[in-house]
């Protein structure tokens, strides 16, 4: 099993989303498993992860990222805004927003002219934690962001952080990935930049197994990203099950949801 170790500091609105009691969370966890489907250690199944997804599939993406339009429902002017969130009151008009901002009620900034998410406003009140889930085609807006930003951070076996395709392993990427002391992933290695070797390596299986894991239950209804998100968390998965021991294989099924990661990259708006 996964450990989601971190996410995305923008976007971690189910961290932020309470339950008031035993049932909700109930439902909550039934509702998780849904949308979430671990594969079997199978050796049929670890060959048979080809991409469902054509060129075709990804135009339509595109299509979808350039042409959608976030709801209207709980938007915010500036003014609103700044009564609307405690934490900004009694700041001047441009203190935190701008013009290209579009400011919703449950604490989700976008950018005007992309619609990808800006911030997530700090919510200091736990009792209106319930408020934070993105709606809609927020869901859209979260997802952008949210694929933006674990391609920024894909992690080498020699410690560096790259953006897009993790590259083919070469002798020192080898050497890294051998040694014994970036096997074991330690609390202290989950709060530093500083690792290399599988330790990197696991780091980034969780963060985009985690990130994916989120977003799931918001992009059900679209299914060419529900379909990009699932291939993409089980290539990630797999790699955790090959682990360390099997770090070839593993590193394999990386650099596949990095190439995914990269595509849908690639059809974002700037």
């Amino acid at each position: 099993m996964l450990k989601h170790m971190f996410y995305l500091g923008v976007v971690p609105f189910l961290a932020l989303t309470g339950c008031s009691n035993a049932e909700e969370e109930v439902a909550e966890a039934k509702k998780a498993d849904d949308y979430s489907h671990i594969w079997e250690d199978d050796e049929r199944h670890l060959e048979s992860l080809d991409t469902q997804l054509s060129d075709e599939d990804y135009e339509t993406i595109e299509e979808l990222f350039h042409n959608f339009e976030l709801p209207e429902e709980g938007q915010l002017t500036t003014e609103e805004a700044h009564d609307h969130f405690p934490d900004v009151e009694n700041q001047p008009d441009d203190y935190f927003f701008s013009d290209g901002d579009i400011i919703y009620e449950n604490y989700y900034v976008f950018d005007a002219d992309t619609q990808k998410l800006n911030s997530l406003i700090s919510n200091p009140d736990p009792d209106s934690l319930s408020g934070t889930m993105p709606y809609d085609t927020q869901s859209l807006g979260v997802f952008m962001t949210s694929v933006e930003q674990t391609n920024q951070q894909v992690r080498t076996p020699t410690g560096e952080t790259i953006e897009g395709t993790l590259p083919d392993l070469t002798d020192e990427d080898h050497e890294a990935l051998s040694d014994d002391d970036y096997q074991v992933l330690s609390k202290e290695d989950m709060q530093t930049e500083d690792v290399k070797g599988w330790l990197a390596m696991q780091l980034f299986i969780d963060l985009v197994d985690g990130n994916l894991e989120q977003m799931q239950p918001h992009i059900k209804d679209y299914e060419e990203l529900y379909t990009w998100a699932e291939e993409t968390r089980q290539h990630a998965q797999v790699a955790d099950r090959h682990g360390y021991n099997n770090y070839e294989a593993a590193y394999d099924h990386i650099q596949k949801a990095t190439e995914n990661l990269e595509k849908m990259n690639e059809v974002i708006p700037d």
